[in-house]
């Protein structure tokens, strides 16, 4: 799970992954990071180390960004709530991680890309 975790991350992340497809991936982003929340923190401690090299504000920017994600994830009741549990990721919890994703990528993007 923590590797199809990162891969997908680093894919939407670092790449050159369209809107369209940063939103589908969304939905199979959402349950890992509700599996493996310390693994997404794992990669988010890697990604803002690497930026860090290059510009510590940016890093510091980007870590607030990705640890946006998981602290709204927390906040919703759905990180470490269980996958077993039935409908613990609603509708609504997805359309919200979805818009929450998007920017996250548009934010990390934007300050990763700019050197």
């Amino acid at each position: 799970v923590a590797t199809f975790l990162e891969l997908l991350l680093r894919r939407l992340l670092l790449g050159d992954a369209p809107q369209d497809e940063v939103e589908l991936a969304a939905d199979a982003l959402q349950p890992l990071l509700c599996c493996e929340p310390g693994a997404y923190s794992a990669l988010a401690g890697q990604l803002v180390a690497a930026q860090a090299a290059h510009d510590p504000a940016a890093a510091e920017r980007v870590h607030n960004a990705l640890g946006g994600l998981l602290a709204s994830q927390q906040q919703a009741g759905v990180v470490g709530a269980g996958m077993g549990s039935p409908g613990v990721l609603s509708r609504q919890s997805k359309r919200a991680f979805r818009q929450a994703l998007c920017q996250v990528v548009a934010d990390v993007r934007a300050l990763t890309r700019v050197r």
